[in-house]
């Protein structure tokens, strides 16, 4: 009986048209540390406690929808990371903004947010991030950057001349622009087929050991498609933090932590 009052539930929470919010929001300090299963678990436990009328998916365990886009890394601090969530029902968005800045937790700071925002799921065109070193790794790596600038360079010129630039090694094809200002060294990459590079890539194309340094990484623009675009979501190029990424957050990885959320729940019937 429980079950299938469970089952209908679950599906009386997909009645209606979804109301599609966008936020953006910035992570750092411990927070930076959680994985990407615990970061969601976080915001949805601040969606809950914000009020918000959350639509639910469909099982015997409904969980609020809610997916990021563009994961981190463990150890990664962001200052734009991109959640979308549905509700059942519309809110204005001024009473969405205030009621979800007060439910995050410490070093968590809502930075926008949309609603109602465009359906779909964005993907990432490029990055850029800030990777603060020491000062003897950065002097180090300062004339293999002015090379890699040169190359950069050369490239668009043959791009603009009309000639095919020759193939270039792992990293390089994925970077848009490499700076050093500094010990902090700024690196714009590029998506391809949805892919990158991370930082400790590139750290190791130019030389340097990742795992011989001490350095942070801070995600600190994402330039997004025209899916989810708007005066609200536009990513400030804010500075700041630690580590690299490749991947992509869609659904199936939502229905792979809604089973075994529902696998969790049964191990815990079991033993009690």
């Amino acid at each position: 009986m429980m079950a299938a009052s469970a089952a209908h539930a679950g599906s009386a929470c997909h009645a209606g048209p979804a109301f599609r919010v966008a936020f953006e929001y910035a992570l750092s300090g411990d927070l930076a540390y959680l994985s990407h299963r615990d970061e969601l678990r976080m915001l949805r436990r601040a969606l809950v406690r914000a009020g918000w009328p959350l639509r639910f998916s469909r099982g015997y365990n409904p969980i609020p929808w809610l997916s990021v886009p563009l994961p981190r890394r463990v150890g990664v601090a962001s200052d734009c990371q991109l959640a979308l969530t549905d509700l059942s029902e519309p809110r204005p968005a001024a009473w969405l903004r205030e009621s979800l800045a007060a439910a995050l937790p410490r070093d968590c700071r809502l930075a926008s947010l949309r609603a109602p925002a465009p359906g779909g799921t964005p993907h990432a065109q490029s990055a850029e991030y800030a990777v603060t070193l020491a000062w003897p790794a950065a002097q180090a790596l300062a004339p293999a950057v002015e090379r890699w600038r040169g190359i950069l360079e050369m490239d668009e010129r043959r791009c603009a001349g009309g000639m095919s630039s020759p193939p270039a090694p792992k990293c390089q094809q994925f970077l848009e622009g490499v700076a050093l200002e500094g010990p902090e060294l700024r690196l714009r990459l590029r998506f391809i087929e949805q892919r990158t590079a991370r930082p400790s890539e590139v750290l190791t194309e130019l030389g340097l050991a990742p795992d011989a340094h001490e350095y942070t990484v801070r995600l600190c623009e994402v330039a997004w498609n025209t899916q989810c675009s708007g005066p609200d979501l536009e990513s400030r190029a804010s500075k700041g933090f630690a580590i690299g990424y490749k991947e992509n957050h869609d659904e199936s990885d939502e229905e792979q932590d809604h089973e075994e959320n529902e696998k969790d729940s049964c191990e815990g019937r079991l033993r009690n």
